[in-house]
């Protein structure tokens, strides 16, 4: 039974990137990427996985094709040959299948890479266009290059002026500029001695960004307290980029 279940989970997540396209016109389309981490060849050996305990895994890099007009018309898992020299470099192959009627054309594509150690995990890049003529053509898409960097701050936690020791998190809240309905969360752990940190695309630095505070007495999510944390200011160091509160520069106490 178990393996009837995970056969048709594995199938659907397949449908997934392969958007189930069965016409019998279908044409491979295949070609390379080289995928770097602030300028780091990337690879699941010095970026592992993030931990993922419900169902399968999505894999660690994908991609995934788009018209010019937006219309996604296939994607496929990026091969990992980890005894590749290749691969130790940072070059991944990658092919999939798209409907011949739409070939020749211009298509971008979505390269996503999962980061276990990077907030909300997923960073993605879309391409400019490339032209491909028929399923001969062999598409190098070049270097995609993630930009991650290192948020930290201390924020010492107190209740009635005693030093707090238990659950806590700092919740950062996204709020993309434009007209955007969905708002990312991300929540990290403080340290008793209050420093956190935690990395992050540097592309987010471009959204509005808000803290709060989230104290949970010995984890019970009935017996919490809450505080926004806002204003802050981002000031670049050797270490990354610190953040500090000037409303709660001695802590904050509840």
């Amino acid at each position: 039974m178990k393996i009837i279940v995970f056969t048709i989970l594995m199938t659907m997540f397949l449908c997934v990137f392969t958007t189930c396209n069965m016409l019998d016109n279908s044409i491979p389309i295949h070609g390379t990427v080289i995928l770097t981490r602030n300028d780091i060849p990337w690879d699941i050996g010095f970026f592992p996985m993030y931990n993922y305990s419900r169902g399968i895994p999505p894999p660690p890099i994908s991609i995934v094709a788009f018209t010019e007009d937006g219309e996604r018309v296939g994607g496929s898992p990026v091969s990992l040959r980890k005894n590749n020299d290749e691969y130790s470099m940072g070059t991944h192959q990658w092919s999939f299948n798209i409907p011949g009627s739409m070939l020749p054309g211009y298509f971008n594509f979505r390269v996503s890479a999962w980061m276990s150690d990077v907030a909300f995990g997923l960073a993605e890049i879309m391409t400019e266009n490339f032209w491909i003529q028929d399923g001969t053509t062999v598409v190098d898409i070049g270097t995609i290059n993630y930009n991650v960097i290192r948020l930290y701050g201390n924020l010492l936690i107190t209740i009635n002026n005693e030093q707090f020791i238990g659950g806590r998190s700092m919740f950062l809240t996204l709020l993309p500029t434009g007209n955007v309905n969905f708002f990312p969360t991300y929540s990290t752990g403080i340290d008793t001695d209050g420093d956190w940190s935690f990395n992050i695309d540097q592309r987010y630095l471009d959204t509005f960004i808000e803290f709060s505070l989230d104290v949970r007495k010995n984890f019970d999510n009935h017996n919490r307290l809450w505080k926004n944390l806002n204003p802050y200011t981002l000031t670049i160091s050797d270490n990354g980029i610190e953040v500090v509160f000037p409303n709660f520069l001695n802590g904050v106490d509840f």
